[in-house]
C-alpha cells in the first residue's frame, strides 16, 4: 500500500478509535484530535484528559517525552492522564490498553 494510503486508513482508525473511547467512557471527543491550543488531548472526562495510540504492528514504543506531554496537558486542567493503546489495527475495546500513572493506580486499587 502506498505511504499516502497508509497514512490515511491510519488517520481514519485512529478517528474511530477515539470515537470509541469516547462513547465507552461517556465523554467527549476533542475535536482536531486535540490540535487547538486550548483543546488538548483525543478525549476529555470529568476526571481524565487522555490521548488514543493505535498501531498496526505487534509493538508499540512510548517515550518519556511523549507521556510527560499527556501528563502536563492534563494537569493544567486539573485533569488526570491517561493513554489508550490498541494493536494490528484492532479496534475491539476488550483489546485496548490503559497506561496511567502508578500512584493514581494504586489509588484505584484501595478504593
Amino acid at each position: 500500500m502506498p505511504l499516502r494510503n497508509q497514512n490515511k486508513t491510519m488517520r481514519r482508525l485512529a478517528d474511530r478509535q477515539e470515537t470509541k473511547v469516547s462513547k465507552s467512557l461517556g465523554c467527549k471527543k476533542t475535536a482536531g484530535s486535540g490540535c487547538a491550543f486550548n483543546a488538548k488531548g483525543d478525549f476529555v472526562s470529568d476526571i481524565h484528559r487522555g490521548e488514543c495510540k493505535i498501531t498496526g504492528h505487534e509493538q508499540i514504543t512510548m517515550k518519556r517525552v511523549v507521556l510527560d506531554k499527556i501528563t502536563d496537558e492534563a494537569l493544567k486542567t486539573d485533569k488526570k492522564p491517561c493513554l489508550v493503546f490498541g494493536f494490528n489495527f484492532d479496534e475491539d475495546t476488550n483489546k485496548m490498553w490503559v497506561a496511567i500513572p502508578f500512584n493514581d493506580f494504586v489509588g484505584m486499587y484501595y478504593e
